[in-house]
């Protein structure tokens, strides 16, 4: 080999490719294949604040908005920030979503507004809200009474009566065109500046548009200093109205809340064709009264409501007025009496006569039954106060013999709890360590006390339950066969056992349980300690029963508080059964049935749903004050969805052996639920064949169903949290 050769072109090719070369580079080579990715950087620091948003949502008049964007919108919010009141006045207020995106280019025409002030209480008569809007209701047809020629009505002013502007992204200003300085028709109404004023909104739409109408908002003030001033003569909040009605929405929708009801519903308001009064006080109690109650109204439609059914004692004004921060005048009903608020309810003594010929308001008296001629209006108060020969009202709404309240308050003297059950496995016999509290919270000895005297004639009531499995196999067994008849609770009253009670020294008692927890018990153990007082003077009280569970608690589906929203206290079976609604499943749970028309079932669960559509035989007449679809009126939160997992077939049906529930006829768990509500008179058969083209099962016999019912119910693919028909979202909650 030539070596220098070698060199020198070695030498050469280094010298080209240090100094380069002044030829072609040729054809750049194909990409790479990419590297692996890096690690990320440090996060940089924060950017400048952004420029305020300016998004805006479009309303109109609400007609031209799609599903899609109704869903966006959802509830509209209205707020009056201001109001001057320089003859005209004129409001300023906003409108957002619910959301609190700016609602613009709303249509005057949607709005009313109302003007009213506030007369002081004077010579017996309550404070009132006179109207400055009126308008006359005259004779006319003969399709209905026209008890009265002529009658005046309270109301508002449309939008577009005055002169109407959007001042700012979803700020508005109103300029009424009545001017309250001079108000001659239809009546004559003075104007008194340095009083409490009130003005108020509302939005009337069409259609799902109108549905979502602002809570009204009101605002009060002294036209003569120009301030605003806390809200007046504010006795019942809507939240109240709303424990049972959920959003209670009238006249086709956009009335919403009391403060703003109470605007038109003044004692000056008279139903021409009634001769009725429809002043806020009187009509309220009418109506839950379930009194023959007939109102026509300008559109001459008759508005009955002898068919309402109130859900609890009449007698708890406090449940509708109660002060507080948002209602300081809330215990007024307490001090206050008049022919008309008291006769809403005690109609068998009201009496109107003469009445006026321009306004159609009458004269009312009042006639006690056990004394003297007819009682003028508006001295009511010198008997029915604090300290007065009648006694104050809520004195007299508390004491009244044998009413429910009564009982309610004389059983709040008593608390029931049970201590501990124990030992409770299978084949053990339990001993069950409970304790009766007075108002004061010490033990009461029931050995002794006057109100557990079980003499002849006294209608005593003390026992423990027991039950077990309360999703798997209620008092019977898995191989069939159950404790006790109906799948019922285990019971024993301990009346029959006083000389077997054991008095300890902390003042509970101990009770053993006369028979041994059968050898194959299923499960855990759920003990309920229930009974109704007799008191020494012959009066009831119902304590609320006690649960214990020795091991894990059932899980709450719907709360005593959602049922106490309507119904103050349930206490069924003579008064026994009260409280806690989980208590009532020791009975009435999935292995009970009956032979009843219908689903046929007292499970709670689909009993209580027929019950509340007034679909349950027996209770057919049952009128429910809000939609049925609002589940969380009972429920709790996410537990609607389907039955629980392990739930069980509901029998219908108790077949022909009833120490057996493998023989029961059934419907599978959730269809059972759904069913109660959705298959029946009010839908025919599509709802029940849904059902059971997924996995629902009507009329099976139990044992040769599928144990839980959630094993062939595929209800949740669909009906499921977030699905594509999610139950919450289908009954209008989301």
């Amino acid at each position: 080999m030539n070596w220098t050769k070698l060199l020198v072109s070695t030498t050469c090719i280094a010298a080209l490719a240090l100094a380069g070369c002044d030829g072609d580079d040729g054809d750049q080579g194909p990409a790479g294949p990419a590297g692996p990715e890096g690690p990320p950087g440090a996060e940089g620091p924060p950017g400048p604040e952004g420029p305020p948003g300016s998004a805006v949502f479009e309303v109109g008049d609400g007609s031209q908005l799609t599903p899609e964007q109704l869903e966006e919108m959802g509830f509209l919010q209205a707020d009056i920030t201001d109001v001057t009141i320089a003859s005209p006045p004129t409001l300023t207020f906003t409108l957002t979503t619910e959301s609190g995106v700016p609602a613009t280019g709303a249509a005057e025409g949607l709005f009313g507004f109302t003007l009213n002030k506030l007369v002081p209480a004077a010579d017996g008569a309550p404070s009132k809200w006179v109207s400055y809007i009126n308008s006359v209701e005259t004779a006319s047809g003969d399709s209905t009474p026209n008890i009265l020629d002529q009658a005046v009505h309270a109301g508002n002013e449309n939008g577009s009566a005055g002169t109407f502007e959007e001042i700012g992204d979803g700020v508005y200003q109103y300029t009424f065109a009545i001017d309250p300085a001079d108000v001659t028709t239809p009546i004559a109404v003075e104007y008194e500046p340095e009083l409490v004023h009130r003005v108020g909104l509302e939005l009337r739409g069409s259609g799902d548009f109108e549905a979502l109408a602002p809570a009204n908002p009101v605002y009060d003030f002294i036209p003569a200093t120009g301030e605003g001033v806390p809200l007046a003569k504010n006795i019942a909040a809507t939240e109240s109205c709303n424990a049972c009605h959920d959003r209670l929405q009238l006249h086709g929708g956009p009335r919403i809340t009391v403060e703003y009801c109470v605007t038109c519903h003044n004692p000056g308001t008279i139903d021409q064709d009634s001769g009725d009064s429809v002043d806020m006080a009187y009509m309220t109690h009418s109506i839950h009264a379930g009194r023959d109650y007939s109102i026509w109204g300008f559109r001459d439609s008759l508005h009955n409501y002898a068919d309402v059914t109130y859900p609890q004692d009449l007698l708890w004004c406090e449940n509708c007025h109660v002060a507080s921060e948002e209602t300081p005048d809330g215990g007024d009903f307490a001090v206050t009496a008049t022919a008309t608020s008291c006769g809403g309810c005690h109609a068998e003594g009201l009496a109107s006569s003469n009445p006026d010929p321009v306004t159609g308001v009458p004269t009312y008296t009042y006639q006690h039954a056990d004394f003297g001629s007819p009682i003028p209006d508006n001295v009511c108060v010198q008997c029915h106060v604090e300290g007065g020969v009648a006694g104050s009202t809520l004195a007299n709404h508390t004491g009244v013999a044998g009413s429910a309240r009564l009982r309610t308050v004389q059983g709040e003297d008593f608390t029931y709890e049970i201590l501990s059950v124990t030992p409770n496995g299978p084949g053990e016999t339990p001993t069950a360590t409970f304790q009766i509290l007075d108002a004061d919270g010490a033990p009461i000895d029931i050995l002794t006390a006057d109100s557990f005297d079980v003499s002849e004639g006294q209608r005593q009531r003390l026992r423990l339950q027991i039950a077990w499995t309360p999703d798997a196999v209620y008092n019977g067994f898995e191989d069939g066969t159950l404790q006790v008849a109906h799948a019922e609770a285990l019971e024993y009253d301990l009346f029959d056992f006083l000389g077997d009670l054991v008095a300890n020294a902390d003042g509970s008692f101990s009770f053993t349980f006369p028979e041994a927890l059968p050898a194959n018990l299923p499960g855990e153990l759920m003990v309920v300690l229930e009974g109704r007082r007799i008191l020494a003077d012959g009066t009831r009280a119902y304590p609320d029963s006690d649960i214990f569970f020795p091991g894990e608690a059932r899980d709450t589906i719907a709360s005593q508080a959602g049922c106490e929203n309507c119904h103050d206290q349930l206490a069924f079976h003579g008064g026994s059964r009260a409280g806690d609604p989980a208590m009532c499943v020791v009975c009435h749970n999935s292995d009970a049935a009956f032979a009843v028309e219908g689903i046929g079932t007292i499970a709670l669960g689909p009993m209580s749903h027929q019950i509340h559509a007034g679909l349950y035989p027996g209770f057919e007449e049952v009128t429910y004050p809000q939609p049925l679809a609002n589940c969380l009126a009972c429920h709790e939160e996410g537990t609607f969805y389907a039955a629980r997992s392990t739930a069980r077939p509901v029998s219908i049906d108790e077949g022909a052996d009833t120490l057996r529930w493998d023989d029961d006829i059934a419907i599978s768990a959730t269809s059972a639920a759904c069913a109660s509500c959705h298959v029946g008179p009010n839908y025919g058969a599509s709802a029940q064949a849904h059902m059971e083209q997924n996995g629902g099962v009507f009329n099976g016999v139990k044992g040769e169903m599928a144990i839980p019912s959630s094993s062939t119910e595929t209800c949740l693919i669909c009906h499921g949290e977030g699905r594509i028909a999610d139950t919450a979202a289908s009954h209008g909650q989301l």
